[in-house]
């Protein structure tokens, strides 16, 4: 009898592991949420683009190799999360969905010049907005909207609507509208809130992570208004990283933006189970 319990024991374990929820974090607001059948990415962006070609507007084009190393073809059901369409949530999702022909990617519609430009069918883009919400195998997602940060002395950047050609530059990646996400997947709960402003969000209870984008150098009302409010047994920060760095090396901070507590080391994609 005890040898027959531990057997059970040992099979719901493993069934447990097989639906367990493993999230990684590739710089900026990429992250991949994956399962035994599923994988959910969001703002896929591998490639890295210098800081001069984003201050004089050269093209920029995806690092196919890399793309397909992280988010190459595969037999789980592929899904992709889009924030908003600045170049750094973006710029490789047309090469994630050549290689994943039947994943599906929702966000704004502010997303339709990047795949038409890309002669992707825009009938993949599932439009979503604040209050729209979805479930597929084991995630349940309800979807918000956020305001996006300014640059510094209140200056925004790249609003309007992308004007995407073969030979684009990162400020023609442009938005209207910035989306964050609360997710659940079985007992895990999570809040992926990728701007340093603050909005009201509904009482979810206790969640068990907080993916917060410190994207401003000051976020004292973030602190006080998102952070301290929602319940979170981890918090953590994202999007303060140096994207304009190559993505493969050490992580590094983005220069005079915070973090909370110590930033983390090594290299990229780093588990944030």
């Amino acid at each position: 009898m005890p040898k027959l319990i531990a057997f059970a024991l040992f099979i719901l374990m493993m069934i447990s592991n097989s639906f367990a929820l493993d999230m990684k974090w590739f710089g900026a607001t990429c992250l991949l949420f994956e399962d035994e059948k599923t994988r959910l990415i969001v703002d896929p962006f591998v490639t890295r683009v210098p800081l001069h070609k984003v201050l004089f507007n050269s093209k920029v084009e995806s690092n196919k190799e890399r793309v397909k190393k992280y988010f190459g073809p595969s037999d789980k059901k592929t899904v992709i999360f889009i924030s908003h369409t600045h170049y750094d949530h973006v710029l490789d999702l047309p090469e994630v969905m050549r290689l994943n022909p039947k994943a599906l990617v929702y966000g704004t519609k502010d997303v339709i010049p990047i795949l038409t430009a890309n002669k992707i069918e825009p009938k993949k883009l599932k439009v979503v907005k604040e209050g729209s919400s979805i479930s597929f195998d084991q995630f349940e997602v309800n979807f918000f909207e956020v305001r996006h940060t300014n640059l510094p002395m209140n200056i925004e950047f790249a609003r309007g609507v992308s004007k995407i050609s073969k030979d684009s530059g990162a400020r023609d990646f442009k938005m209207e509208s910035n989306l964050s996400f609360f997710l659940k997947h079985k007992e895990k709960k999570i809040l992926f809130h990728p701007t340093a402003i603050p909005r009201e969000y509904p009482a979810f209870g206790e969640i068990d992570l907080l993916i917060v984008g410190l994207t401003s150098k000051n976020i004292d009302e973030l602190k006080e208004k998102l952070i301290a409010k929602i319940k979170a047994k981890k918090v953590y920060p994202v999007h303060n990283d140096n994207f304009f760095i190559d993505f493969e090396k050490k992580l590094r901070k983005m220069p005079f933006y915070p973090t909370l507590g110590s930033f983390p080391e090594g290299k990229l994609p780093l588990s944030i189970n």
